[in-house]
């Protein structure tokens, strides 16, 4: 096994390492979709990217590799596996499971489990008319079949049934911690959380099948001194938290599978985050993602890591740990694939239609910082793969969830 290979596939992408600015070409790369704005344009283009600005990347990303559709359909048991109790051992639910994965070992002790009482029907912070249903009423969770005497904590698990008809749950602004261990949203249910200043702090597993949706305003943080996973079934891109962060404890780490980004901030504390087999995750808009000292994140076969749009000032990822493709136990035999976007490396001024001149300041893709490693862990053999570095463009879709 070798572990100090990487695939760069740069074109535009600057890379700050050290001190010191290192501007990568490789004559294979195809060619940048990513343009200066011609003269004469109302605003810089791709700074904030309609849908239909990306094109064919954004569509060649919507499968989701992981856990695709037909076999979500195909799995017996897929309405009764949880958080709670994933069945790891069923194949059909966990095709992409190899065996070492971290969190697959972990061993949790029973607690309370708080199941939605009221399939199908909404429930709201704060009450505004007599027939609403409150989330934060006990009496609207059961808890062993029973309607719940206490709302929920660190060692509490949730649970939202899947259903015939829609429904969501909104804990936004419900003036009650939103601190929870593991976390299911069945098909066709919702849940929203957060709130200005609030967030929510999560401690366990998650797992949103499909049709299902989280979504949270303000930060997420995922916390706790246990392996985690965290498991979207679903296709589209979607922001499963405004923001992310993640600072477990011991060096513990949160594995994503499926697809999942953040709308906003992404930050990744002393601990692990692994985008595992087949799996995409995706930083948000104008932010500043990075990995801070003591934090990894992993990209395993098939991964795919990169902001959903050019942040044209801001530094794709700033890294003060480290970045690898594969682990030493878990080794790359496929490419995976980390994707930053165009900048501007010439301080370009751009004046708008009303004659106002701004000058965008010069920023780099890739900040590597003093003490921070850049590594592939590679199995040997011929099946082996690379961590692909390459600017945000077409390619990316040919590349992300199978080898190069």
């Amino acid at each position: 096994m070798t572990t100090a290979s990487i695939w760069p596939r740069w074109f535009g992408v600057l890379l700050l390492a050290g001190v010191g600015a290192l501007n990568v070409t490789a004559g294979d790369s195809a060619p940048s979709p990513w343009k200066p704005w011609p003269s004469g344009e109302s605003q810089p283009p791709n700074f904030w990217p309609q849908e239909d600005d990306l094109g064919p990347w954004l569509e060649s990303q919507r499968h989701n590799r992981a856990f695709p559709a037909a076999a979500c359909k195909s799995a017996a048991n897929y309405d009764q596996a949880t958080a709670v109790n994933p069945l790891f051992a069923d194949k059909a639910l966990w095709p992409m499971l190899g065996g070492k994965e971290f969190f697959v070992g972990e061993k949790w002790p029973k607690v309370r489990v708080l199941v939605w009482a009221k399939l199908g029907v909404n429930g709201v912070p704060k009450a505004r008319n007599a027939n609403d249903l409150v989330v934060t009423e006990a009496k609207n969770w059961l808890e062993n079949g029973k309607p719940a005497t206490a709302l929920w904590d660190e060692e509490t698990d949730l649970v939202l049934p899947s259903s015939g008809s829609k429904y969501e749950l909104s804990f936004r602004d419900c003036g009650t911690p939103q601190v929870y261990r593991h976390i299911t949203v069945g098909s066709h249910a919702t849940l929203n959380g957060g709130g200005d200043g609030v967030g929510r702090q999560i401690f366990g597993n998650v797992w949103i099948k499909r049709g299902g949706a989280i979504g949270s305003q303000g930060a997420t943080a995922v916390l706790g001194k246990r392996h985690t996973f965290f498991r979207n079934d679903n296709d589209a891109h979607g922001a499963d938290a405004q923001y992310y962060n993640f600072a477990k404890s011991d060096h513990r780490s949160a594995e994503f599978i499926g697809v999942s980004g953040t709308g906003d901030e992404f930050s990744i504390d002393a601990c692990m985050v692994i985008v595992g087999q087949d799996s995409r995750l995706t930083p948000g808009r104008d932010a500043t993602p990075k990995v801070t000292k003591g934090g990894t994140l992993v990209l395993m076969d098939g991964a795919y890591f990169g902001n959903w749009i050019d942040n044209f000032q801001q530094v794709d990822l700033t890294v003060q740990g480290n970045v690898w493709g594969g682990l030493p136990e878990r080794p790359l035999t496929r490419n995976a694939v980390w994707a930053v976007a165009y900048k501007n490396h010439t301080q370009a001024s751009f004046t708008n239609q009303q004659g106002t001149t701004t000058k965008y300041s010069r920023v780099v893709s890739i900040w590597l910082k003093s003490g921070s490693s850049l590594k592939s862990h590679r199995a040997s053999g011929k099946k082996t793969g690379r961590l692909v570095v390459t600017s945000m463009g077409e390619q990316v879709g040919n590349l992300a969830g199978r080898a190069a």
